[in-house]
């Protein structure tokens, strides 16, 4: 996007499981002239949305460039990539910083001078980048021209290893002029913006709460309920120091802006913002993840829940908790604590079978109902029709939806076996990286694992090596599960 990008592109976006061939496996190897041998099954790589559904780091990071292009991208796309010459071309370079600028001539919409972007890169993969401490960035004069004001300046501020944000500059808010800001902009909520500080080591709040959200009249009256208001206002300079009188200006700490997600009904939008996965078939909403993402989550403005109460603090239809949090609704739901909403226990024992350079052994995975409803059945479709209205689960509560089986290893690859038939494999990638199954795609019963060495002088690439005796890996090391949680909401 800083060097002109107007269409964006990703391969691979959600992985998957190959289907048995007729005749041989669909997976990519040496033998069939490919360049590498891959998993004959599982297609993965870390996709953003992974191979059984689960959404990755990859996921959010992206969504954030997905809602600012979505409400900016008609006016970005037509502003101009200008790069400092001075720019390093040397991917080796870890001492001088990396910045260009996205620039429209004439403001884009009206404004005087230039409008558009700083982007500014300090993060090179596997290196450690210098920091740069009072750093003044300003907007040079070939993409400025015309430009009646002072010369657009950002800073100073501290840039540290790994940092890598954008920063808007004459931007339009409302009926107001954003000069220059320290906050990266998200989405529009309703005509209100939403920005969020651009970087992890920025300050964020000692609570969940956002960091600010500052008020239309600059004074933060629609902040007194918020400790940090004053700290979110100073993040943005308009014109003349006069905020906008038409619209709100929402402040969010990087963590939540990857944690939001926007909904729309009609014309009407809404802002979540939910430690988990939240997806949208535009009859029912249905959020997904551990206990602690139902502790607490977020909305911008209300959510019309089914049957949601007049009183905060009372219960929804979804059995939900709310109270207001500055002007944010906060969100809580316990989850279901019946037996039929327990994760799957899961064993991995070690098998009397061997072979050279293999070791197995016999994984069991217990009784769940994950995917299934309280009554046994097949998971909803998520349709919100009223027998499943606000939620699937006991006393609309959270209900099990799956359970993500973590299953640590050291070796070249896994296998995993159901009657002597291979369901599922993975390819080692490194000590701290799990081969990660959902218990939904699996009945309860025994496999086996097959674990395959790992030698020591084999040329094959990874981050993080497992250690070695003498001269190669081929261990199974511990198993861990994690239940995932599923509500669905329905909105009037």
């Amino acid at each position: 996007m800083a060097s002109g990008a107007n269409l964006l592109g990703y391969y691979m976006y959600h992985g998957g499981t190959n289907p048995g061939g007729k005749l041989s496996t669909l997976q990519e190897s040496k033998a069939t002239g490919s360049l590498n041998d891959l998993c004959e099954k599982s297609y993965d790589f870390f996709a953003p949305v992974r191979e059984y559904g689960q959404i990755s780091p990859t996921y959010k990071e992206l969504k954030l460039y997905a809602l600012f292009a979505a409400d900016f991208g008609e006016d970005f796309c037509k502003m101009k990539s200008v790069i400092p010459a001075k720019n390093p071309l040397d991917p080796a370079d870890t001492k001088n910083l990396r910045h260009s600028f996205r620039v429209a001539q004439d403001g884009g919409d009206g404004t005087d001078g230039a409008a558009g972007y700083l982007f500014v890169n300090n993060y090179v993969r596997h290196q450690k980048q210098s920091e740069h401490k009072g750093v003044t960035l300003e907007v040079p004069a070939e993409a400025s021209q015309g430009q009646k004001a002072a010369p657009i300046k950002f800073g100073p501020f501290d840039i540290k290893d790994g940092d890598y944000f954008f920063l808007p500059f004459n931007m339009k808010v409302g009926d107001a002029l954003l000069e220059t800001a320290t906050a990266a902009p998200l989405c529009k909520i309703n005509g209100d913006y939403v920005f969020y500080a651009p970087t992890q080591s920025d300050a964020r709040p000692k609570s969940a709460a956002p960091l600010g959200l500052a008020s239309d009249s600059g004074n933060n009256k629609n902040c007194s309920q918020d400790q940090n208001a004053a700290a979110a206002s100073t993040r943005f300079n308009f014109k003349d120091g006069k905020w906008p009188t038409d619209a709100r200006v929402i402040l969010l700490s990087r963590e939540q802006a990857l944690n939001a997600y926007k909904i729309r009904r009609g014309k009407k939008e809404w802002l979540v913002i939910f430690d988990g996965e939240l997806t949208d078939n535009g009859a029912a909403v249905s959020l997904r993840g551990g206990k602690k993402a139902f502790t607490e989550f977020y909305s911008y403005p209300e959510l019309p829940v089914a049957g949601s109460p007049t009183a905060a603090g009372g219960p929804t239809d979804a059995g939900l908790t709310k109270s207001a949090c500055g002007q944010l609704t906060k969100y809580a739901a316990q989850s279901d604590a019946s037996p039929k909403s327990a994760a799957p226990a899961v064993t991995v024992t070690a098998s009397a079978k061997q072979e050279p350079g293999k070791k197995f052994y016999a994984l069991t995975i217990g009784q769940h109902n994950c995917g299934k409803n309280q009554n046994g059945a097949g998971a909803s479709n998520d349709n919100g029709s009223p027998t499943a209205r606000g939620v699937i689960g006991q006393e609309g509560l959270p209900a099990l939806d799956d359970a993500l089986i973590d299953i640590y290893y050291k070796g070249s690859y896994a296998r995993l076996y159901k009657d002597g038939r291979l369901v599922a494999d993975n390819l080692f990638c490194g000590n701290d990286v799990p081969w990660q199954i959902a218990a939904r795609r699996f009945e309860p019963g025994q496999y086996e694992l097959e674990i395959q060495e790992l030698k020591e002088d084999e040329k094959i690439y990874l981050q993080d090596r497992p250690s070695f005796t003498n001269g190669a890996a081929c261990d199974f090391v511990k198993v861990e599960v994690a239940p995932l949680y599923k509500l669905i909401c329905q909105l009037d």
